[in-house]
């Protein structure tokens, strides 16, 4: 991201800690509580003792504005997922890239949907698996908790776009990408399709509700094949 300008990378940082920061204490607890609901009540609190003791209005304002950051920062966090990907067109792929063999698997972290047969989830850079299949199906296995596990699957012709860009989470910016499709299976793949009669026979058709997963790579030579591959079957 070093073609960003400086307040835009400092302000990616900020979104990135604040992503970090509201996920984990949303999902950790202390004494029977989350710890998100222990910063909430710590900021409310704060307000209303510079209201009771008249601290004086310098004061009632400082606490009055951390109980909005602190609840807007959690509101719009989880609105956003908790995470954001940002697009970037100065990434490009080497010249000597090659595709993934059939069937090799590479590990990545997975962000988006994610399914079992009765039940979708979704997940935020969770370990994962991606590989091409000897019939030119795309898979990708991530692990959900103690080894159980979400799926997603998708062909040539469902696939709609790949766009290469950063994950917003944490410390740093992870390069990832961004893979659109559309879906194929899973519990609410018949509320995507519209099934109807050709000559006799059952042909379906998408509403074109496509859904966006992304790939967060920590090693630059296992995105470079996996975009490869993506590259070879989306034509761009």
């Amino acid at each position: 991201m070093h073609n960003l300008s400086l307040p835009k990378r400092l302000y990616y940082a900020y979104l990135g800690w604040a992503f970090a920061m509201t996920f984990r204490t949303t999902r950790r607890q202390f004494l029977g509580y989350a710890i998100s609901s222990w910063f909430k009540f710590t900021a409310v609190m704060l307000f209303i003792t510079t209201l009771i003791f008249r601290l004086g209005q310098p004061m009632l304002t400082l606490t009055l504005l951390l109980v909005v950051w602190v609840y807007f920062s959690y509101w719009r966090a989880a609105k956003l997922g908790y995470c954001r990907f940002v697009p970037d067109d100065s990434l490009a792929l080497p010249p000597d890239s090659s595709p993934l063999p059939p069937n090799h698997h590479v590990p990545l972290y997975a962000t988006g949907v994610f399914a079992v047969v009765d039940r979708e989830q979704s997940v935020l850079l969770r370990p994962a698996e991606y590989w091409l299949t000897g019939n030119g199906e795309h898979g990708v296995i991530v692990n959900e908790y103690d080894k159980k596990y979400l799926y997603q699957f998708f062909r040539a012709e469902t696939l709609r776009a790949v766009q290469a860009g950063w994950m917003i989470f944490g410390r740093r910016p992870l390069r990832a990408l961004a893979i659109t499709f559309l879906p194929t299976w899973g519990p609410d793949y018949a509320d995507d399709v519209v099934t109807y009669m050709v000559g006799g026979g059952v042909n379906q058709n998408h509403k074109g509700k496509g859904r966006t997963i992304y790939f967060a790579f920590e090693d630059t030579a296992v995105e470079h094949q996996v975009w490869q591959t993506l590259k070879n079957v989306s034509g761009g």
